[in-house]
């Protein structure tokens, strides 16, 4: 089992790395924690930069300030947030994407996809989007479906990733779910599909 934490190092994105570590813990997973610098000119600044950034992501993986499991491999790069996301996530083969809440751009996000919309529309793997610091894990799940093969896909992965634990499972049909993205609101996190026609 692998699981890959894509952080912006901000601190909404605190809980996603703390869900990530216990989820880790409790799957006995290995789990990588990424962090994707925005590109900039060429040039000594912005290589210190890069080893500021991966210094300041190695420190929130190190004792005291990481507190669940195992210790994380620590990768930076730089580049489209998205676009590395999804390129890490298929050459680490995750099974799992654990990401911070979505910070609103009002009209830039109406205007093109955010970076969750991308990684979603690459279903390179489920995601899941830590939105609470997580107290524990998860007891009860509540997953929205259809009768669609992606449906199939996402009780698979929800008894791989959160069964194990012993939560309990509420299956319950897609058809009030808006046309936008489906969410599986869990505890205090939100396990995301896909679009609505690939949940």
């Amino acid at each position: 089992m692998k699981v890959l934490c894509a952080t912006d190092l901000l601190p909404k994105s605190e809980a996603a790395i703390d869900r990530a570590g216990l989820l880790a813990e409790r799957l006995d997973a290995d789990l990588s924690l990424l962090h994707v610098a925005p590109l900039g000119e060429s040039g000594g600044a912005v290589e210190h930069d890069v080893q500021h950034l991966f210094a300041r992501l190695t420190s929130r993986a190190r004792p005291p300030l990481w507190r669940r499991g195992p210790q994380p491999n620590v990768i930076v790069r730089r580049g489209s947030p998205a676009r590395c996301v999804i390129e890490e996530a298929g050459q680490l083969r995750a099974n799992l994407i654990v990401l911070g809440p979505h910070r609103s751009r009002g009209v830039c996000d109406a205007a093109e996809d955010t970076t969750v919309a991308r990684i979603l529309g690459a279903r390179c793997s489920p995601v899941l989007i830590a939105q609470r610091e997580p107290q524990s894990g998860y007891q009860n799940v509540l997953l929205a479906l259809d009768l669609s093969p992606v449906s199939a896909a996402a009780i698979r992965a929800a008894e791989s990733l959160i069964c194990q634990s012993a939560s309990n499972i509420d299956q319950q049909p897609a058809s009030n779910i808006d046309q936008g993205f489906s969410w599986f609101p869990a505890l205090s996190s939100s396990l995301i599909g896909s679009r609505r026609r690939g949940v």
